[in-house]
Formats: structure tokens, C-alpha cells, sequence
């Protein structure tokens, strides 16, 4: 160990995970990398940390051959004026800006919403219920003809009072699920919508797709449009109310996605360990012991680099 290790600060350390975690998703980002320089070029104590997180990084086997020059070496950053650090200070003060207005937008526009680790219930005017899992958000329009609910993120559970003379619609992006009176799970993001259905039928629509779903089907559509459907348990359907994932036979890698809203921080998940497929139930509440439980069943390692960052590999 070097001198410079036994002078460890922890906020520091911190920073430096997550200046790790950003350049491992996206080494090839010049303005990212000029605002980690900036960054090291602010504090000996910041190139001290940098050193280990490369070091703990590279153990990882995060830092590929290929990527290895966008990496900086602290050593050898050349220093700054005073100037170039002041405006790279406001570059990074614009790009935190930029990386905030969407979470700002969200909140302007939705009428719930979630936070990490929180579940909500919310009585609809009609007496219907919406279950909203973590990190979750819903814009409302109530009126005399329709009840459309807008799943902006996440996830949601409907308990959908029937009324005859006004559908009950669920927009999640380019996705529509009409209901009369029913019980299903919708989940949205990035990667596309999933409907299961717990009891009754929905009629859902995307981009010319038309399918009506009775209980326990589960129908996912991708990004791209693709739709894929199977059958789970009925009783399988929203789990997450219950603090609990059904996996059969899922790659490790969804299992992660699933625990990520309940967890303050970063999860990494190597590529190989994500690929390997489980079975089981699993407990969503306390995302660090169920990724550690998890790892030793299955010959892999976590490993907790700081208080929110959590690395999982084979």
C-alpha cells in the first residue's frame, strides 16, 4: 500500500465511484471525461481517490483493453489554470442542470408519484385503486366519458371499478390498456411496457398490435414494438406489493432491474453474471442482502465500493 493510501477521504471516495461508474457506461464521452479532469484537477485529495477506484475498477475487470486510454491516470494529468477549473466547474454545474429537468419535469406533471423504496396506494374519484410501486409516476383525467391514467414511469397495479358507460384507459408510451372492470399490472420504461392481468380481460394496443388478455397472461412489448406473450401464476401478478420477485427462469440481469428501484445508489452487474438465469423468490425491501444472497448461490461476488455502489460479477 502507498503512502497516499493511508490519507483516504471518504467523500472523496465516493466521488470517485461514481466517476467510475459514469466512465464505465460510456468511455467514449469526451465532455464526461473533461468534467472528470476538471474534477481531478480541483484537490490532491481527488486524484488520490481516482487512483483507487482505476485500481478497484480494473480488479473488476471494468476497464477494458480497448477503453483503457479513456481512463485518466492521475498521475499524470497536467494541471489546470485557475480559470479552465472555474469554467469546467460551470460545465458541470450545467450538465447536473440538464441531468435534473427531466425529474423536475415529472414532478410538475404527474399527480403521484413515488419515491425510491416507497409504494403508495391512490383512490381514483370512480373508487378505483392504484397500487404504485417505487420510483413510479401517474398523471389523471377523469372525465364523463373516459378515466385515462398516464403511467409516466414504473410501475403500477389497476383495481378497476366497472363502469359501463366510461372505459377506463392506461397510456404507458405508445401502449393503450382498456378495461371495463378488471385487476392488472402495468410496467413502463426504457425498454418497453409489460400488462399482466390478475383477473378479468384488457384489451391493449400498440402501433397496429391488437390483443385482448385474460388472466395470467403477460404481454411484453419492447421499444422496438416486439410483442412477446407467456402465462404466469394469477397470483404471481404484482408481487412487488408483497415485497417479493417470482423469478422462472429470468437472467440475473432482470432480477437486478427489478431491485434497482428499491436501492439509494448504483448497481453494476457484470455482463457474464447478468446473463445466468435463476429461479426462486426474492426479497425486494433489502436490495444489498438479496444481491448478496444471490451472488453466493451463484458463484458470484458482491461487492460494496461505497454506501451507494453496489458490484456484482461472477
Amino acid at each position: 500500500m502507498s503512502n497516499h493510501d493511508h490519507h483516504t477521504d471518504p467523500e472523496a471516495d465516493d466521488q470517485a465511484a461514481n466517476w467510475a461508474v459514469l466512465l464505465a457506461d460510456d468511455p467514449d464521452n469526451e465532455a464526461l471525461r473533461a468534467r472528470l479532469q476538471a474534477w481531478l484537477d480541483a484537490a490532491p485529495s481527488h486524484r488520490r481517490a481516482w487512483h483507487r477506484a482505476r485500481r478497484t475498477w480494473e480488479g473488476l475487470g471494468r476497464v477494458e483493453a480497448g477503453t483503457r486510454r479513456a481512463w485518466p491516470e492521475p498521475q499524470t494529468l497536467p494541471a489546470r489554470r485557475w480559470r479552465w477549473r472555474h469554467l469546467a466547474g460551470l460545465a458541470v454545474a450545467a450538465a447536473l442542470l440538464v441531468a435534473v429537468l427531466p425529474t423536475l419535469s415529472l414532478r410538475l406533471s404527474a399527480d403521484h408519484l413515488t419515491a425510491t423504496g416507497e409504494q403508495r396506494r391512490v383512490t381514483l374519484e370512480d373508487g378505483s385503486q392504484v397500487y404504485l410501486a417505487p420510483e413510479s409516476a401517474i398523471r389523471l383525467a377523469m372525465g364523463p366519458r373516459q378515466r385515462r391514467v398516464d403511467l409516466l414511469r414504473g410501475e403500477a397495479f389497476f383495481e378497476v371499478r366497472p363502469e359501463p358507460d366510461r372505459s377506463f384507459l392506461v397510456v404507458s408510451g405508445d401502449t393503450r390498456t382498456t378495461v371495463l372492470g378488471t385487476a392488472f399490472n402495468v410496467r413502463h420504461g426504457g425498454q418497453g411496457t409489460r400488462v399482466s392481468v390478475a383477473h378479468g380481460r384488457v384489451n391493449v394496443e400498440n402501433d397496429g398490435l391488437r390483443r385482448t388478455l385474460t388472466a395470467g397472461d403477460r404481454l411484453t412489448i419492447t421499444a422496438d414494438h416486439v410483442a412477446g406473450l407467456d402465462r404466469v401464476p394469477p397470483g404471481d401478478v404484482a408481487g412487488w406489493r408483497r415485497g417479493q420477485l417470482v423469478a422462472r427462469d429470468l437472467p440475473i440481469g432482470a432480477v437486478v432491474e427489478a431491485l434497482r428501484p428499491y436501492y439509494s445508489g448504483t448497481i453494476i452487474v457484470t455482463d457474464g453474471f447478468a446473463r445466468q438465469r435463476v429461479t426462486g423468490l426474492y426479497g425486494l425491501r433489502e436490495p444489498a442482502a438479496t444481491l448478496g444472497k444471490l451472488a453466493a448461490a451463484h458463484g458470484g461476488t458482491l461487492h460494496r465500493l461505497t454506501p451507494w455502489v453496489l458490484v456484482l460479477n461472477d
